[in-house]
């Protein structure tokens, strides 16, 4: 009862300080509707759809904050897609919808560089407001 008091009291202050929607829609549900690939970064140009890849979405909507899952361990073969239909798609998503750090870890340097400037900023780019949140990365 006191924790339930308590959590209501902080939703409210939360509410009063910060002024934003609360997040209404699944991960999967919102990339579908916001992200949009151009030619240049697939064969399938327009908005993102979990159509090609079903398995990716339980995995994109057990990412959301509001979601109980704390760890998520993937097993996949290479060329799966996962970039494109699970870590591009929920990064845009943080930054659309739940602002804070995200940090993207790779095998290299390079690596990170590259999907960075040839994924992740074509998508910011592309997708509505996005660009106005954040600015591309400037690789030097």
């Amino acid at each position: 009862m006191i924790q339930e008091i308590f959590l209501q009291n902080i939703k409210e202050i939360q509410n009063s300080i910060y002024d934003y929607d609360p997040i209404r829609l699944e991960p999967s549900e919102w990339i579908e509707n916001n992200v949009f690939l151009t030619s240049a970064e697939s064969k399938y140009a327009g908005f993102f759809s979990y159509d090609r890849s079903p398995y990716s979405r339980e995995i994109v909507d057990s990412l959301s904050p509001t979601s109980d899952v704390e760890m998520v361990a993937v097993m996949k073969c290479v060329q799966s897609g996962f970039t494109a239909g699970v870590i591009v798609p929920t990064i845009v998503y943080t930054i659309g919808q739940n602002p804070c750090n995200v940090i993207f870890v790779s095998g290299s340097d390079q690596l990170v560089r590259d999907t960075v400037r040839d994924r992740l900023d074509p998508v910011i780019q592309n997708s509505g407001n996005l660009k106005e949140l954040i600015r591309p990365n400037s690789l030097k």
